[in-house]
């Protein structure tokens, strides 16, 4: 398996940037953390496209859901 930014992260912070994900592609209600969230999700679309040519945004394909 090839090596990407996310292996720059432990399991438990990949977790973190999966539910992220997650959040905002399902539960995009405004609940406090809420801008976080987004940030997050939309940092990892970021790196994502700019690092591994993915044009999917908010993408979770791990353990939690796949969205694409």
């Amino acid at each position: 398996m090839n090596s990407t930014w996310l292996d720059e992260f432990d399991a438990r912070e990949q977790k973190c940037i999966d539910h992220a994900r997650l959040y905002a592609a399902v539960y995009d209600h405004g609940d406090p953390g809420h801008m976080h969230m987004k940030v997050i999700a939309k940092l990892a679309a970021i790196l994502d496209r700019e690092l591994m040519g993915m044009q999917s945004e908010y993408t979770v394909d791990r353990n939690l859901v796949s969205l694409t």
